[in-house]
């Protein structure tokens, strides 16, 4: 006589992480196979999770809540405390692949101080978003608020800023000029210096600025994610 195998029950904080997971994606209207597409694991990974057979790593749930464009709190909110690793997400996150933090302007002149090996505290993040290459320790995404890139870039698109490699002639870069914050296209006059070099905007009807010595390039664009649909 063949035995039955009895399936334990699963945690009920698991359970309630799994019909969460099922929630928001199906309001967004991904398969299970789109999901684990955009979060880089295997395909049957969706399921198991909302199944509640196997718990997803923290990482993933950052991902996930990238993705889908809700905050963490919202899937991970009364039940975090069950959650390994939780506590820690946002420094394991630093350096993560596919997650960028959205910083404000003063959180953005935070983070290049970071990369300067200036003594600064870490920003406080308290949202991240899909990108779509690998970003490093100090890279941060920001919202457009202006029309000065417009229109390849409008109001509420999201950017993202990779720290590391040095600006060059026509990248579109993150820059603070005396005390405003701006992103333009980068073209220098001189070699090894970005003093004097002009941010000139996409969009004719802002003028060019031309950058001082005490200007500093914060980084280039990686991502660009545009929110405006026709």
């Amino acid at each position: 006589m063949e035995k039955t195998v009895k399936r334990e029950r699963a945690p009920a904080p698991l359970v309630t992480l799994g019909r969460r997971m099922r929630e928001i994606r199906e309001k967004r209207k991904y398969s299970q196979v789109e999901v684990a597409r955009l979060l880089g694991v295997a395909k049957q990974s969706s399921s198991q999770w909302e199944l509640a057979r196997i718990p997803p790593q923290i990482i993933n749930l950052v991902r996930f809540c990238a993705v889908m464009q809700v905050p963490l709190k919202e899937l991970c909110g009364d039940i975090e405390q069950d959650i390994e690793g939780y506590d820690e997400v946002f420094h394991r996150l630093r350096a993560t692949d596919r997650v960028a933090p959205v910083f404000s302007d003063e959180q953005s002149a935070g983070v290049y101080g970071m990369a300067k090996n200036e003594d600064r505290a870490a920003p406080v993040i308290t949202r991240y978003i899909a990108v779509d290459d690998r970003h490093g320790l100090h890279d941060y995404a920001f919202k457009i608020t202006g029309r000065s890139m417009e229109p390849r870039f409008r109001i509420g698109d999201e950017v993202s800023i990779l720290t590391k490699p040095p600006a060059e002639p026509g990248h579109l870069v993150h820059a603070r000029v005396g005390d405003q914050f701006v992103f333009r296209r980068y073209l220098p006059t001189r070699v090894n210096s970005h003093t004097g070099a002009r941010l000139k905007a996409l969009n004719e009807v802002y003028p060019d600025i031309i950058m001082a010595e005490q200007d500093q390039i914060l980084g280039i664009m990686g991502t660009h994610r545009s929110t405006y649909h026709d």
